[in-house]
């Protein structure tokens, strides 16, 4: 039987395995690497120092960084009941 959402009834839901997934997307795109070298880009095409740019890049990601682990979304814990994430509402529950 395939879980509904609480919130918008939709079936369109995924189990916790995709919420891992995304996590790590958003890790690989906030990671301090990618932020420097997109600092580095705007600053490029806005004719500033590229400098300036990869300082930039660099804060934001460690301040991501440390916001990140500070406050852990509860679903991607290790919890005893099943996650999931609506696709039409973008709501993650727990049944």
């Amino acid at each position: 039987m395939k879980p509904i959402c609480p919130n918008c009834h939709s079936a369109n839901v995924s189990c916790s395995e995709s919420l891992i997934s995304l996590s790590k997307i958003a890790e690989q795109l906030c990671s301090q690497a990618a932020l420097s070298s997109l600092g580095i880009s705007i600053c490029k095409y806005y004719k500033v120092n590229p400098a300036v740019g990869a300082i930039a890049g660099t804060a934001l990601a460690s301040a991501i960084n440390v916001v990140m682990t500070k406050v852990q979304p509860p679903l991607l814990s290790h919890s005893p009941a099943q996650a999931y994430l609506c696709h039409t509402c973008f709501k993650p529950f727990t049944l």
